[in-house]
């Protein structure tokens, strides 16, 4: 049951829902074990809005339903490289919940390679070209909320910019420029 996806059209925003996991959670009680389910779901518009939440219930509808709803009041706008449907992430992104940690990088053409809740995030969110590596516990809930509060944190060089009073090329300038004043700086001190 992971990875499930379908349209939600209840909704005027045109989001796509995720369940990620479906668990069965037990309490022994003096009668005998009572059985709950624990649901985690996503939803997203594809253009850059994600949420996540978890519902449970004795009953998995009530439980999808829960976690759908708690989802969606959780949406955030997470801030993307591209317009349109060809999203990326401005720059690498680590990230740590409990005991995962997640690091995500921008690529180009490779797709989406990632695995269990991180790619169905990133599919709700819109990501199109992104590679993730999840490091210690894979535990569904855990790499969600890592992903979630990495890409939170993250923010596009038009704002780093801002909050730093540089011009974005400064903040973007490319590596050959870097280097060739690095050299620059070396032979004027080796001049002296």
């Amino acid at each position: 049951m992971k990875g499930k996806s379908k349209s939600s059209s209840g909704k005027s925003d045109n989001l796509k829902s995720f369940i990620i996991q479906i668990k069965r959670c037990a309490a022994v009680k003096d009668g005998g074990p009572q059985f709950s389910f624990r649901v985690l779901a996503v939803v997203g518009d594809c253009r850059g809005s994600c949420g996540f939440g978890s519902g449970k219930s004795p009953d998995i509808a009530n439980a999808k339903q829960k976690a759908l709803r708690k989802a969606s009041m959780n949406l955030k706008r997470i801030q993307l490289k591209g317009r349109g449907r060809n999203l990326s992430l401005y720059h690498k992104i680590s990230s740590s919940h409990g005991a995962t940690k997640v690091i995500m990088k921008p690529s180009r053409g490779t797709g989406l390679r990632a695995g269990g809740a991180a790619k169905s995030l990133l599919q709700a969110l819109g990501v199109e070209n992104a590679i993730v590596k999840i490091i210690g516990s894979s535990n569904c809930y855990n790499v969600s909320r890592a992903v979630m509060n990495g890409l939170e944190s993250s923010q596009s060089p038009k704002i780093i910019a801002l909050k730093r009073g540089k011009s974005i090329s400064h903040i973007m300038g490319s590596r050959n420029n870097t280097q060739s004043q690095d050299k620059i700086e070396e032979v004027s001190f080796t001049g002296q």
